[in-house]
């Protein structure tokens, strides 16, 4: 990052530089916690047992600024920048206010640096490919993309939520989930991406990745993902999973949609920035905590 930000664990958030929302499922660190963005007296806040079993009492977190940000950084010595092993051993452990960045960036010397709202890249097209490949191998349950495993079913018991989804006792096999695709079902999907046809030059041959004798995608391009998150995706979803699994999924194929326009007017950010929060909301109901 240009920003010089941690960009994985507990304290990855490059904007309010908070722990708040982080949590440990599966071996991994995940950010819950988007009913703290819902108005204060909303009922989800409430609903611990759709959610992670807690009830919501938060405030969306503050963003710093940069002139906040590059005060705290002027106030401790990062040391030598270098990934050689003995002169990372030499250089002692940060206190917790500073472990939100590996150094001080040297774009922090440009006069205009700290009036930057935003200090990093984010690439929607990457963005885009790894949500896609969360999304749709979960909802398929494709072997290596899923979420969906018996780690996260053990983790869905450790939370004491969603009952019907826990692992059963002397059976390996996990129950069906709502939010996946019937394995009789999965055949259907496929064979209909192999023979899909789009107009010239609009994408890639997609059915060119797809194999419909194992109901397995290989060798997808972000412009690919692009192709099935936003198009695809949502017409071939909706005759196989319950109403309240397609609808989320459909709103954020067309978030996307929104957000990749040529023009984008701010009423529509601001619109989008409100649906967001209820898609995020939506999705903590149905999918498992490792999905974040």
């Amino acid at each position: 990052m240009l920003s010089g930000n941690v960009i994985r664990g507990y304290k990855a958030c490059p904007e309010c530089l908070s722990d708040e929302g982080s949590s440990s499922h599966c071996n991994k660190i995940c950010r819950l916690g988007h009913r703290a963005f819902l108005p204060y007296d909303h009922k989800w806040r409430f609903d611990d047992k759709a959610f992670d079993g807690t009830v919501e009492h938060g405030v969306p977190p503050r963003r710093w600024t940069g002139e906040e940000i590059l005060a705290v950084l002027n106030e401790y010595d990062f040391g030598q920048l270098s990934n050689h092993p003995n002169i990372v051993a030499a250089i002692p452990e940060r206190p917790d206010r500073y472990k939100f960045w590996t150094h001080k960036s040297i774009f922090w010397e440009l006069p205009y640096w700290n009036k930057l709202l935003i200090r990093h890249y984010l690439d929607v097209m990457h963005i885009e490919k790894n949500v896609c490949d969360s999304v749709v191998g979960t909802v398929l349950n494709l072997e290596g993309k899923t979420k969906d495993s018996p780690k996260a079913r053990i983790d869905l018991k450790k939370c004491v939520i969603r009952r019907h989804l826990w692992l059963k006792e002397g059976k390996k096999k996990m129950p069906q989930a709502p939010y996946t695709v019937k394995p009789d079902q999965k055949d259907l999907i496929f064979r209909w991406m192999s023979c899909v046809k789009y107009p010239s030059g609009y994408a890639g041959n997609i059915a060119r990745c797809v194999n419909f004798r194992d109901n397995k995608m290989y060798g997808l391009k972000s412009h690919d993902s692009h192709i099935l998150l936003q198009r695809l995706f949502p017409v071939f979803i909706r005759p196989f999973l319950p109403r309240q699994v397609v609808e989320p999924l459909v709103a954020l194929a067309r978030f996307f949609q929104k957000l990749c326009t040529r023009e984008v007017s701010r009423c529509d950010l601001r619109e989008m920035q409100m649906d967001i929060i209820y898609i995020m909301c939506k999705f903590e109901r149905i999918f498992p905590p490792n999905f974040f």
